[in-house]
């Protein structure tokens, strides 16, 4: 992955709006989990969403690469 058209697509509108979404998506499932609103599954549910949307709001280019780099010596 090159990192300038990573930039470019990280700090694109479109991407920031999406990237605030997740942020406020885990938000609220932190909250609804924090205040005993969600039990059992779906609790656990909430939970690897958050992660996921975090890990994904966080995904840096270089982890991509190595994603398919490693990949690719499979």
């Amino acid at each position: 992955m090159i990192k300038e058209e990573y930039q470019l697509w990280k700090e694109h509108p479109q991407t920031k709006q999406f990237h605030q979404y997740l942020v406020d998506y885990r938000a609220q499932l932190m909250d609804k989990w924090a205040q005993g609103a969600l039990t059992g599954n779906e609790s656990l549910m909430a939970i690897a969403r958050a992660q996921m949307a975090d890990e994904i709001v966080n995904l840096d280019d270089d982890s991509i690469s190595e994603f398919y780099r490693n990949k690719e010596a499979v």
